[in-house]
């Protein structure tokens, strides 16, 4: 259980960065979402928490709030697939992990767009491209860790933390304001 504080207490760090450089909310959902599936191991809460979080994201690449309109879709896809496997999986979680499935992929389109077209200085870009495709990794990981079998889920689950928190923290650090002042 001691693991599981410290890897905590790196998600608590990254939000503790994002707060310094006043944009913590992806962070701050983070880390509300990561309580939930690291220390209380309660999937279907964290999940739907996750979902915040990468709304939050859409957001913050793209500058523009009207981005979440792109999520009212989601709802139909996210209720026939928990009608399909919500007997095996839990009805909620298989509706959340759709939607947020989906947020993450909207997510991660909002930081290519802006990272091709240049929205970001000189290396918040850089970072933020990194940063999701780790989170890409991870969570590629988290799906086989729940759905596969004894030895591909046991190398998927020691490989989430590696990918996840580099993500987190290249995510907290791209909320610095870079100029060519301070890159110097």
């Amino acid at each position: 259980m001691t693991l599981y504080y410290i890897k905590y207490g790196f998600i608590i760090i990254c939000l503790l960065i994002t707060i310094y450089y006043k944009r913590p909310f992806p962070a701050l959902f983070t880390a509300i979402a990561d309580y939930y599936l690291v220390i209380r191991l309660l999937n279907e809460i964290g999940v739907t928490i996750f979902i915040f979080a990468h709304l939050c994201y859409a957001v913050r690449f793209t500058g523009k709030k009207c981005i979440l309109l792109f999520c009212l879709p989601f709802t139909l896809p996210s209720f026939a697939a928990a009608l399909v496997w919500g007997q095996y999986f839990g009805f909620h979680l298989v509706f959340a992990a759709t939607f947020y499935a989906q947020c993450f992929l909207l997510s991660l389109t909002c930081a290519l767009v802006s990272f091709f077209r240049k929205r970001f200085p000189h290396p918040s870009g850089i970072l933020i491209i990194t940063g999701m495709m780790l989170f890409v990794l991870c969570d590629i990981c988290v799906l086989i860790f729940q759905t596969a079998h004894y030895t591909a889920a046991n190398i998927a689950f020691n490989l989430i933390w590696l990918f996840y928190a580099p993500s987190q923290l290249l995510l907290a650090l791209s909320t610095r304001k870079f100029t060519l002042k301070n890159i110097v």
